[in-house]
């Protein structure tokens, strides 16, 4: 009988528990939302503050993400993060993460990165004090000139000055942050600010606010020859006023830019993602101007890649036809 008792005391604790835990599932649980990094850029660049509005849309449009917009050195540093998943999404340069990709010089293979879609366009920004003697790129010769941190900067400003008979050993290249550059303008320990960003640049924005710049443009015809060199790039100008002081369009090199995921990263997680940023474009426009390249109508569709789409992403433009 004691026996009997016991094992309808056990009954009963059993019962309890399984009227718990029904009773937790039928008032609603709130799932865990997968925690997503985006890697962005500094502070002063597009890259940061399209992340951080991508991040805040997808964060009130998704019940299964949760993106935090993480502040990086921006394509150089955001490659490795990517690749090596310490982070699952991550802006870049698109022609350096095709080279990454592909391991061409001077990156190791980076066989882990895919594509999500192609978005703004990266302008160089060359800028000096007004009263500077450096007007043209081939003034470059001996002076201090800063590009961004990392290979790409290396590759852009190589590139740059090649036409112009210069190289990397010409000048006193310097990798520096935007703010970086623009604090040593400003205090007169660097003579060029070598950048790219989107229009406008808030950095150049900041600089031009606090002290009289020019913006130095390249030549027609030593442009010519970086493109085609580096297909990929494309002329671009920077309109009249877009900075404070500056009366006159600025011809410059202008150079696409990437989402890029992981390749591990589910198709479903980067559905969602893609998905919901080209059905918010408008919202990331209100955000910055140059969010109007993450929409549906982006000419970059249209142009082969030669890098693979994360098979999410691919999914959900196929199914938009804007791919094939």
């Amino acid at each position: 009988m004691f026996k009997n008792k016991g094992f309808g005391i056990l009954l009963l604790i059993v019962g309890l528990l399984l009227s718990g835990c029904s009773g937790q599932k039928s008032t609603g649980s709130t799932p865990q939302k997968e925690r997503i990094a985006l890697a962005s850029g500094g502070s002063g660049g597009v890259f940061f503050i399209l992340g951080a509005g991508i991040g805040d849309i997808i964060n009130n449009n998704s019940k299964k993400m949760q993106v935090s917009t993480e502040t990086t050195a921006a394509t150089a540093e955001n490659l490795k993060l990517v690749n090596s998943k310490e982070a699952q999404f991550g802006f870049t340069v698109f022609d350096a993460a095709v080279d990454a990709f592909n391991g061409n010089a001077p990156y190791k293979k980076h066989e882990n990165l895919r594509l999500v879609m192609r978005g703004h366009s990266g302008y160089i920004h060359i800028y000096t004090k007004k009263g500077s003697k450096i007007s043209t790129i081939a003034d470059f010769k001996g002076n201090k000139v800063s590009m961004a941190p990392g290979d790409i900067g290396k590759l852009l400003l190589g590139n740059s000055i090649e036409p112009y008979g210069l190289t990397l050993k010409d000048l006193k290249g310097s990798p520096l942050s935007m703010t970086d550059t623009n604090t040593g303008l400003r205090d007169n320990t660097l003579d060029v600010g070598f950048q790219m960003m989107g229009l406008p640049g808030s950095s150049i924005m900041d600089i031009a606010n606090q002290i009289d710049i020019k913006l130095i443009p390249y030549g027609e015809k030593e442009l010519e020859q970086i493109i085609k060199k580096r297909p990929a790039w494309s002329k671009g100008v920077i309109p009249a006023n877009t900075y404070k002081g500056q009366a006159q369009a600025v011809t410059t090199l202008k150079v696409p830019y990437a989402i890029m995921v992981n390749k591990d990263v589910s198709n479903e997680t980067v559905y969602e993602f893609i998905k919901i940023i080209l059905e918010n474009t408008a919202k990331l426009k209100a955000i910055h101007v140059e969010g109007a390249g993450y929409g549906p109508d982006n000419d970059l569709f249209k142009a082969p890649t030669p890098l693979p789409y994360h098979p999410g992403a691919e999914k959900y433009l196929k199914e938009k036809g804007l791919i094939k």
